[in-house]
């Protein structure tokens, strides 16, 4: 249930990217929303792209640079996980283990 309500989510979040592509608030809700279902490569893109959207002296920026680097750590770690045999529910259990 978690998941589809995720997948609502990111609809709705991907949707507001496009109505509103100057609003780096949609594309950081579309990346915590695809971060959420374990699509960090998706997501670090929507990060960037809101991270770039941010004016320069914005308050933001570190609290957002922190959320890009957690996330590239947490691609790193599904990477190797997946390349040590880890998959499905082992490797997703691995990665909330890993994010908490």
């Amino acid at each position: 249930m978690y998941e589809f309500a995720l997948l609502h989510a990111v609809q709705d979040s991907l949707q507001s990217t496009q109505l509103l592509p100057e609003n780096s608030h949609g594309f950081r809700i579309a990346g915590e929303c695809l971060a959420a279902l374990r699509k960090m490569g998706e997501a670090a893109q929507y990060f960037k792209t809101a991270l770039a959207l941010l004016p320069p002296n914005d308050e933001d920026i570190l609290e957002l640079v922190d959320v890009i680097e957690k996330n590239r750590m947490k691609q790193e770690l599904a990477e190797r996980a997946k390349l040590s045999g880890f998959s499905g529910d082992t490797l997703r259990l691995a990665l909330d283990v890993a994010a908490a």
